[in-house]
């Protein structure tokens, strides 16, 4: 009888042995359409299948830990808020949802939103519209509603960030790797950008037109190779009275800069402006340049090697008056 016993527990424990267990994992919740609410990290990953977007009165609130993957050719558009903040939960992933490579997805799209948007502690990779151009992170028509802070934004297919009609703060960031300007400013947009490294890019860290030069006040770390040790102007009319504050790094003209009648530029104590060949300021209106004794504002060019006539001139044409240099 033990002996059959012992058969029997030992035949049972064989048979439990080999059973086949199936484990549970968190399923991937799918997203496309119009969304709102909040997403949590127990609902990881969400899959963008399709193009998602958060309308005009509403809310969609990403919390810490939270990975987004993107299917090729998708997007989030924000017309209402985003509030993207990681934090002690853990920060907020937006990437391919492939092998990843720059182009993979598109952007997250800010439109004029409702009101305040931010994503904070935030790592956001491998996007860029290939299609229309248009950057990983693209602000249109939202003036100082968007912050972004204490985020990664890297491996863009094109630029980093793009600011249309928008004036972001950006602070604390590392934008790197992208494949054209880490941020780039379109002619009525001003961003203000502080503490952030913005490095190997494929060009400019920082691509400006003047009149959106007044809230960088640094500070910032570029590159250290020329030229993009600068921050790159592209050039224009400045038609509005402005201030360039120094921001801890030269900044590079790469065309012709003019300063409109009724208008006045002051330049702070400490800053560098470089010019290309060819390039000069045309100052029609009045501008104040004013150093220190410590603290010499530089006019030079933008050169490794810079020799005579590298590049044109201060050209003080029918000038309003107040002009100064000093």
């Amino acid at each position: 009888m033990r002996r059959y016993a012992l058969i029997l527990v030992s035949t049972l424990l064989i048979s439990v042995c080999n059973l086949s267990v199936d484990i549970p994992f968190a399923a991937a919740t799918d997203v496309s359409g119009s969304q709102s609410g909040t997403w949590s990290a127990g609902g990881n990953p969400y899959i963008v299948t399709g193009t998602v977007n958060v309308p005009n009165g509403q809310t969609l609130t990403i919390g810490p830990g939270v990975e987004v993957r993107f299917n090729a050719n998708t997007a989030m558009e924000i017309y209402g808020i985003l509030h993207a903040n990681g934090g002690i939960g853990g920060r907020i992933t937006f990437t391919a949802n492939s092998t990843p490579s720059p182009g993979a997805w598109k952007n997250i799209k800010i439109n004029n939103p409702d009101g305040p948007c931010n994503l904070s502690y935030c790592d956001i990779s491998y996007g860029g519209d290939t299609w229309l151009g248009d950057g990983m992170i693209y602000i249109l028509y939202s003036g100082s509603n968007v912050t972004i802070s204490h985020s990664t934004i890297t491996h863009s297919a094109n630029y980093g960030v793009q600011c249309r009609n928008s004036s972001p703060t950006i602070t604390d960031c590392a934008v790197e790797d992208n494949t054209q300007y880490g941020i780039y400013a379109e002619s009525t947009s001003s961003p203000a950008i502080i503490n952030c490294t913005i490095l190997d890019n494929g060009n400019y860290g920082v691509w400006v037109h003047p009149n959106g030069i007044e809230g960088l006040t640094g500070p910032m770390t570029l590159p250290a190779t020329h030229p993009y040790d600068a921050i790159g102007v592209y050039g224009g009319i400045i038609d509005y009275n402005a201030v360039w504050h120094d921001p801890g790094v030269p900044f590079a003209i790469t065309s012709t800069v003019t300063v409109n009648n009724g208008r006045t530029l002051t330049i702070d104590p400490g800053v560098t402006l470089r010019f290309n060949s060819n390039i000069l300021m045309d100052v029609q209106g009045t501008l104040v340049a004013e150093g220190t004794s410590s603290e010499h504002i530089t006019f030079t060019a933008n050169h490794a090697t810079p020799s005579p006539g590298a590049w044109k001139n201060l050209k003080f044409n029918s000038a309003d008056s107040g002009c100064s240099l000093s």
